[in-house]
């Protein structure tokens, strides 16, 4: 039993949460260096086979998440069950002796009765914001304790809390959100499972998106000032809802959001067969390199520079323009040329060919779901509070210990602090002076037997 304890007590210790907060940030960081579904070859079954090619959706990083969100609520359960177990015990109460032991400290000697200074005292501490405990343990004699800035406790709590919000949102972008992209042509109509990275099943959303137009914004000398696609969303065969995408703003559909993040130009490609029939048709973009079904062969296509250079607008007229091409033969270069738009070529010895057709501008989106954002928020507004708790109150205790000398009070009183050290010495000097205050003025010969033994007052 004891073993199975020391196993609990490791697993909820801060040293293990750090190791788990630094793998998962190491973890992170390989996610957005790693291109995400973009490895190809024998490297891109090795990155499939360890999930490196979608790490923000692998098995591992989900694990890791849980993890560390089951290693917050475990701390945040022993904070809680600490704190509750301080509330319900009894609150201490000092004697002379050990105030005047205190590092702050200081005493006095006040004309007046023992036990209405001593409400008079409790009054005034209340006052001031203190949570006051007190007994009588004999005649002429008062102990008072008192805190203040008690709440200050629950901000660690609170700021487990907000860690373990934070880490659900993670974890719930993780298991059920997606990011992807796509360059669509003006016209093209796709759904979520269309999308690559999405990992969306056919119909799961239920709606498809269709590219109405696309337009370039410049400014005086030409260069491009932002880019827009109009899009309309259709479901149930009915366009539910048309917007204009541009960098900054993005449509949101029930809760997927589309962001305008690329554009360029695309060609239309139609691969011939032997006996002149269409074996695969598509489009391509500029330098994406194609297979040519059933052979060894595959080709790449370029648009001049002066056409796809950067900043450059996607042209609509593209009779005339010429291409230039490289084919390649099980991975081997083998020959490259020129041609012109529509014109077919002849690939390899079958007697298949392919034509560029013609090229279409593409807008390039970015398609994001991510149902964790909300929790995220949530997260960081209790992170924003319980650090606020944390270091804006000044948490002290102070004792005091009142003793009645005839028709004289000596009052003795100290405090202690977790930090504030400078702020719980000026609470001490005020109080005392308050205390003074509330009290009938002394006789001259009053000031002989008053002791201070930190600071004057």
């Amino acid at each position: 039993m004891s073993g199975d304890k020391s196993c609990l007590t490791k697993f909820r210790s801060m040293k293990t949460g750090l190791v788990l907060v630094l793998v998962i940030i190491l973890a992170s960081i390989a996610g957005t260096i790693i291109p995400q579904h973009g490895m190809h070859g024998s490297a891109g079954r090795w990155y499939s086979l360890l999930q490196l090619d979608d790490v923000f959706h692998s098995w591992w990083y989900v694990a890791l998440l849980i993890l560390a969100a089951l290693n917050l609520m475990a701390c945040s359960f022993y904070r809680l069950k600490t704190i509750v177990r301080r509330g319900e015990g009894p609150q201490p109460l000092l004697e002379s002796g050990h105030v005047a032991q205190l590092k702050e400290q200081a005493a006095l000697v006040i004309a007046g009765n023992c036990a209405e200074t001593g409400e008079r005292i409790v009054k005034l501490l209340v006052s001031r914001g203190y949570e006051t405990w007190s007994d009588r343990p004999e005649p002429g004699k008062w102990r008072i304790g008192a805190e203040h800035g008690r709440l200050h406790v629950w901000g660690s709590v609170i700021t487990h809390f907000s860690f373990l919000v934070i880490m659900l949102g993670v974890l719930a972008g993780a298991l059920f959100g997606f990011q992807g992209s796509i360059n669509a042509p003006v016209g093209a109509v796709f759904g979520l499972d269309n999308i690559p990275g999405t990992g969306a099943a056919p119909g799961t959303e239920g709606f498809e998106l269709r590219v109405e137009d696309f337009r370039i914004e410049r400014y005086a000398d030409s260069t491009p000032a932002g880019y827009f696609s109009r899009v309309s969303i259709i479901e149930d065969g009915y366009v539910q809802q048309a917007a204009t995408i541009g960098v900054n703003n993005p449509l949101n559909y029930h809760g997927v959001k589309f962001y305008q993040a690329s554009y360029g130009e695309a060609i239309e490609v139609i691969i011939g067969g032997p006996d002149g029939k269409i074996i695969s048709s598509g489009l391509i973009l500029p330098g994406q390199r194609f297979a040519i079904p059933g052979t060894e062969y595959s080709v790449a296509a370029n648009l001049p520079a002066s056409a796809a250079g950067p900043g450059s607008a996607p042209e609509t007229a593209s009779s005339g323009r010429q291409l230039a091409y490289a084919v390649f033969q099980g991975g081997q270069h083998v020959s490259m040329g020129e041609t012109g738009l529509a014109m077919p070529i002849s690939i390899g010895e079958e007697g298949n060919t392919v034509k560029f057709v013609q090229t279409l501008p593409y807008t390039g989106l970015l398609v994001k779901k991510d149902p964790g954002v909300p929790l995220i928020w949530l997260g960081s507004f209790f992170l924003l509070v319980g650090m606020g708790t944390s270091f804006f109150l000044r948490p002290h205790r102070l004792w005091l210990v009142l003793q009645q000398e005839g028709t004289w009070i000596e009052v003795a009183i100290g405090g202690a602090t977790g930090k504030n050290q400078l702020a719980l010495a000026e609470s001490i000097k005020t109080i005392s002076c308050e205390i003074k205050r509330v009290e009938v003025t002394a006789p001259r010969e009053l000031a002989d037997k008053e002791v201070l033994l930190n600071g004057n007052i």
